[in-house]
Formats: structure tokens, C-alpha cells, sequence
């Protein structure tokens, strides 16, 4: 998919935005694209080993996301991660902290550029990038890691390149935002996502 050209850079909502808290968001984005058929309705997930294994908690609307959705794709287009998908890509723990993962990829691509030209530093350094997502045009979404662990922004770090750019407060926001044409990412391409925007279940593109 070709990319969009211009716009500003989007404005990251404050926790005094009119949709009320990120899990708002969530109850919103459920509404608005349901999740596939089949996976409404599941029993929430265990996360205390996903705590474990990433020495943090996840953002409350996160786990909401991924109890109601799975490792799902935004049109086909945009990846989620789960912790819960079978191991590999698209597995939020092995992105996190695995060989061949998000931030094993990210560390290297910063050895080579240097610091002052990617001066966030991956997880789990304090405040460090934490992936959540990708697109098929190769870009990380990430949570920054800094502060109160359901007040984490999210970002987007443009492929094999090293500027990143704040999207949302939340990741339910982001989601909400893009399918709602909102949010508008100039990395994002054109057309994306749809005038009918859905999920659909799915790893990684091959």
C-alpha cells in the first residue's frame, strides 16, 4: 500500500478528552468494529505470566483489547499483538524480548545510528520503547514506557527509518481514532483504513 503524503502531526489527546479514559475508548472501538466472529465472548486471559515474562503490566485497554479481539489484523493491514498467539512473530513476548524481535531489531538498527539519532532506547531500560503492533509496510507501533503504566502514549516508528511520531494516548484511542477517521498518520497509507473498517484474525503477513 503507498503512502499518505502532508498533514500535521496529530495532537495526542490529554486525560481531559471528551471520550472519557482509554477503556472508554475501548467499549467505543467494540461498538464500532466488533470483534471477528467466534471470539466475542471468550473468558478473560491470565496475564500474570505475561507480567512476569516482561517484568511489567500492560495497559488496562490493551488487555481488554486483546480478551475481546485475539491477534487480530486492522483490515488486514495492521497487526496487534497478543502475548497469547502461538510463539513467534505477532507474539507480544517474543517481540518484546526474543532474537529476531521488535526490540532485538530496534536495538541493532540503533547500534548503527547511534544514540543521538534514536535517543529512545528500547525496553526494558526505564521509559524504553515496548512493541505492541506493526504494519505490513514494516512499521513498529510502541508504547513509551514513562510514567503510570495506563497513561502510556503510543508511537509509531517509521520502517528502517529513525523518526518516531506520537499518535495517541492509548492504544484503544489509536484504533478508535483510525477507524473512526479521526487520527490521521501521514505514515500510514492512503485508503487505510477502509470506509468500512473491520478486524480480522491473523499474524503476521508472510
Amino acid at each position: 500500500m503507498g503512502r499518505a503524503t502532508g498533514s500535521a502531526e496529530p495532537t495526542v489527546p490529554g486525560p481531559t478528552d471528551p471520550r472519557g479514559s482509554p477503556v472508554d475508548a475501548l467499549a467505543a472501538l467494540v461498538r464500532r468494529c466488533p470483534p471477528p466472529d467466534g471470539l466475542s465472548g471468550a473468558p478473560p486471559r491470565d496475564w500474570d505470566p505475561v507480567t512476569a515474562r516482561l517484568g511489567t503490566a500492560l495497559p488496562a485497554d490493551y488487555r481488554g483489547f486483546v480478551d475481546a479481539y485475539g491477534l487480530v489484523r486492522l483490515d488486514d493491514f495492521l497487526l496487534v499483538y497478543s502475548p497469547f498467539a502461538p510463539p513467534g512473530p505477532g507474539n507480544l513476548v517474543h517481540e518484546a524480548g526474543e532474537p529476531g524481535g521488535a526490540v532485538a531489531g530496534y536495538r541493532e538498527r540503533r547500534a548503527v545510528a547511534g544514540e543521538e539519532a534514536m535517543p529512545l532506547p528500547p525496553h526494558p531500560a526505564p521509559g524504553g520503547l515496548l512493541p505492541f503492533g506493526r504494519t505490513d509496510n514494516g512499521d513498529d507501533l510502541w508504547w513509551l514506557t514513562k510514567g503510570a503504566v495506563d497513561t502510556w502514549p503510543v508511537a509509531l516508528l517509521e520502517s528502517r527509518g529513525r523518526r518516531s511520531r506520537t499518535l495517541a494516548r492509548s492504544v484503544a484511542d489509536l484504533l478508535l481514532g483510525l477507524v473512526e477517521g479521526r487520527l490521521r498518520v501521514p505514515e500510514l497509507p492512503d485508503g487505510f483504513p477502509s470506509d468500512a473498517p473491520r478486524f480480522v484474525p491473523g499474524g503476521p503477513a508472510h
